[in-house]
């Protein structure tokens, strides 16, 4: 079954606020200028900005825009927050200044032959990295509501009986009537 792709204002849906995850990497730089270029929103870009990192890109787009790179105030939209997601402290204190409406989280190690020489590393952010930020958002509040890549995630059959992604994860995004959004 395919769903077809909202657009950009449908997938933010009124949110002001976007805190994007490993947005100084390939994909998460991406998403970082087409939020810049075709929306309002002010991005919080954390990054612990490492070997892969690059804000090149996104520095480009910054000055392309001019005007439009700034909020009414003359504060920038792009909010470089350099925060090592394996430090729960720092991971939490981001997402309070963030104070977000959505969170995308793309920060992740990827390069195979770096996770063989050590892979403890790779533990640290992709594991305990994710924890930390699913915990500092939980802990943060609510986000806005439902969000509409949600509800049509395919299901994986584990154990005879199907499950959505994430399942085990989930507890961690509805704590007591709240509706979070992590992408």
């Amino acid at each position: 079954m395919t769903h077809p792709m909202p657009s950009l204002a449908g997938l933010l849906a009124g949110r002001r606020r976007i805190l994007v995850t490993g947005s100084a990497g390939f994909i998460g730089g991406a998403v970082v200028r087409r939020l810049l270029r075709e929306s309002e929103v002010l991005v919080f870009n954390l990054d612990k900005c490492g070997y892969a990192s690059d804000l090149t890109s996104i520095e480009q787009v910054l000055a392309e825009l001019g005007d439009r790179a700034t909020k009414p105030k003359g504060d920038s939209r792009h909010q470089l927050l350099r925060v090592d997601l394996s430090d729960a402290e720092a991971t939490g204190e981001a997402v309070r200044q963030a104070d977000p409406d959505l969170v995308m989280h793309l920060a992740a190690e990827s390069h195979v032959d770096r996770s063989i020489d050590g892979p403890g590393a790779f533990i640290a952010s992709n594991v305990t990295g994710t924890f930390n930020l699913l915990q500092a958002v939980r802990a943060h509040g609510p986000l806005l509501g439902e969000h509409p890549l949600r509800p049509p995630l395919p299901l994986l059959r584990q154990q005879g009986r199907q499950r959505p992604p994430g399942e085990r994860l989930a507890p961690h995004l509805r704590p007591a009537g709240g509706a979070h959004q992590l992408l």
